[in-house]
């Protein structure tokens, strides 16, 4: 067997008369596998909000009220607004129409009298309040109340359960 030194010698010697020129050309391919910087660093950003979330205790929030300060208006509020931009022209107009031209009139009442018919139901009702107002409670007789409340007996609580 050749001594360390000797075979050292030996492929040195080969290296120097080797032709580089037979070997194919091939374009190299880096493959990085590891992830980059940028992505480590984001990936521990969302391993800590997991964590964050899952680990948060519910008892260290304070209770606060909402006050809701704009106030939208609901669809009666829209129609109304809608019903009033409709009607302002005529309001103008009205409001704008001079009164001296108008004509002075009077106003006569007429008087519609019941008819018979409705006369005798409200002599009928007065008779029939008179009755019950005149009535004289003297002639009542004493009565006794007595309230009877049965209890259901065992065979019939048994009967219902089976049922």
């Amino acid at each position: 067997m050749a001594s360390p030194s000797a075979e050292m010698v030996a492929i040195k010697s080969e290296l120097k008369s080797f032709n580089s020129s037979s070997l194919r050309h091939i374009k190299t391919e880096e493959k990085n596998t590891l992830p980059t910087l940028e992505a480590v660093q984001q990936e521990k950003t969302h391993n800590n909000f997991i964590q964050g979330v899952e680990g948060f205790e519910k008892q260290k929030l304070n209770r606060t009220l909402t006050h809701e300060k704009i106030v939208l208006p609901n669809a009666d509020d829209v129609a109304i607004e809608k019903a009033h931009q409709a009607i302002s022209p005529l309001l103008k107009d009205v409001e704008s129409f001079p009164k001296d031209k108008m004509n002075k009139i009077e106003i006569k009442e007429k008087v519609v009298l019941p008819g018979q018919d409705v006369i005798e139901q409200e002599k009928e009702a007065m008779r029939f309040t008179e009755g019950i107002q005149s009535f004289d409670q003297s002639q009542l007789k004493k009565a006794e109340t007595v309230e009877k409340n049965s209890l259901p007996t065992k065979e019939v609580i048994e009967q219902e359960k089976s049922a």
